[in-house]
């Protein structure tokens, strides 16, 4: 019977033989012990049979599984995967907590990113690394650790720029001496305080600007110049100031530069005859010339009046001019009442020898009617004394305002003839002294009975012409007497 058998055996025949039933489920009974298997194909999946139990064996697995409850996998821990990988339900599964903070496991490997989204800024994720990508900045700039910077180095900058802290800075060491670094060019300068002189900034560059300079100066290479064209016509530029002249060269024929001013002259040498240098010009002057004469176009001349038949010359302040003998001589009545004139001048009289006909000096200085001074006990009026008149007088004399006396007048004979007390006579009659008769500077010539010229009669220089005391440039230059000759700057005869 079975209990006389062991373990898993029954009784079959006298026989002790193995009876699975006698074991649990699914297991089988050798020896008379109850096994999982009696060979591998009892066993699942990757199990084999060993001693009669089923047992993992990695053999049964692809390279690189494992035998784990029968299966094939990855791994049974993490010791069987790589790099970043945990084992998880048999399988290797990216595992980022074993990657550093920010990495990501890919593939078992630590990356920095997985996709774009991974990176920060302008990077792209390129084979698990964040890369800077110069695309993904705006034009003209460049990626540079995730940010996007004007500049990398100083390659990636234009013109005298260089790149300091990723930022394109001017520099004016990459531009030549004297410039300026101004947005990436070189430039001249960039304000006014960079140019020298007169020069101004004008967009970079130093230019000339005359308004920097004073007066008439202009802006030449920065520097201020004198320029005649900014005076007035004919005038020139002399440190900054409009002037007609400078030296000799800016003024008109024989004109002198004085003062600034073109001149005919600075002193009276530089004048001719009888000029005087007043103000820069020459001008005639009557006190280079002989008492008497007048200085005309730089010669001493007589004054000539409509009545001698030639053109007036006027006498000089108060001075009228003598008929008789061409000379200018002071002239009372060109004053007013009491003056007298002297020296050109009317002026209170000192004496009674400065007054007229028969006036005296009173104590003011005036001229005036003084009473005893006529013959004949006549009255002084307005200077003339009233004794004599016309009827009273021989038939060639007049009666003289002045004296109240009749005497001789010439011009009451006829022709050729002369008056002689109260008679008319001709030249060569009785006569008592030389130039009896004959008028001006005239002479009676005996021999001829005729009244000739004599330049003894006149001021030193003059000729006597036609009985009036003359320049020799108006009487002829053969009118000087003896070996004297006529000097034609002056119209006077010199030895």
């Amino acid at each position: 019977q079975d209990t006389h058998c062991t373990g898993c055996e029954v009784c079959d025949g006298g026989s002790c033989v193995d009876e699975d039933s006698e074991c649990d489920p699914g297991e089988f009974c050798e020896a008379a012990v109850c096994v999982d298997c009696l060979d591998n194909s009892d066993c699942t999946g990757c199990e084999i049979c060993d001693g009669g139990v089923c047992e993992d064996n990695d053999g049964q697995c692809g390279a690189g599984e494992f035998c784990e409850a029968a299966e094939c996998v990855d791994c049974i821990d993490d010791g069987d995967c790589t790099g970043c990988e945990v084992c998880d339900g048999g399988s290797c599964e990216d595992d980022n907590s074993e990657c550093d903070p920010g990495e990501f496991c890919e593939a078992a490997e630590c990356v920095d990113c997985i996709d774009d989204t991974d990176c920060t800024g302008c990077e792209d994720c390129v084979d698990g690394s964040c890369e800077d990508t110069d695309a993904r900045c705006p034009d003209g700039e460049f990626c540079e650790d995730a940010e996007c910077v004007d500049c990398r180095d100083h390659g990636d900058c234009t013109g005298c720029q260089e790149c300091v802290d990723s930022i394109c800075e001017d520099t004016d060491a990459r531009c030549p001496d004297g410039e300026f670094c101004e947005d990436a060019q070189c430039i001249d300068c960039r304000d006014d305080s960079d140019c020298t002189g007169c020069e101004v900034c004008d967009e970079g560059s130093c230019v000339d600007e005359d308004s920097e300079c004073t007066g008439c100066e202009s802006c030449s290479d920065g520097a201020c110049i004198d320029d005649d064209s900014f005076c007035s016509a004919g005038e020139v530029c002399d440190g900054g100031q409009c002037f007609d002249c400078v030296d000799d060269s800016h003024c008109d024929g024989e004109e002198m530069c004085f003062n600034n001013t073109c001149v005919d002259c600075i002193d009276s040498s530089d004048c001719s005859g009888c000029e005087s240098c007043d103000a820069g010009a020459c001008v005639d002057d009557n006190a280079n010339c002989p008492e008497g004469l007048i200085c005309e176009r730089a010669q001493c001349s007589s004054c000539i009046t409509e009545a001698m038949g030639g053109s007036p010359l006027e006498c000089p302040g108060c001075q009228s001019c003598d008929d008789n003998t061409g000379l200018c001589v002071d002239d009372h009545d060109n004053c007013p009442d009491g003056r007298v004139c002297k020296g050109t001048q009317c002026s209170e009289c000192l004496s009674d020898d400065d007054c007229p006909g028969c006036q005296g000096c009173d104590d003011s200085g005036v001229c005036s009617d003084e009473e005893g001074t006529c013959a004949g006990g006549g009255d002084c009026v307005d200077a003339q004394c009233e004794v004599c008149n016309f009827t009273l007088c021989e038939p060639c004399t007049n009666c003289d305002d002045s004296t109240g006396l009749c005497t001789d007048d010439d011009s009451l004979c006829p022709d050729g003839q002369i008056c002689y007390d109260g008679n008319c006579l001709a030249c060569d009659g009785p006569s008592p002294s030389p130039g009896f008769g004959c008028s001006g500077c005239q002479e009676c010539d005996f021999g001829s009975g005729q009244c000739v010229d004599e330049s003894d009669n006149c001021p030193t220089g003059l000729v006597c012409d036609g009985g009036q005391c003359a320049t020799c440039s108006v009487a002829g230059d053969d009118a000087c007497p003896g070996s004297q000759v006529c000097d034609s700057e002056t119209g006077l005869c010199v030895d």
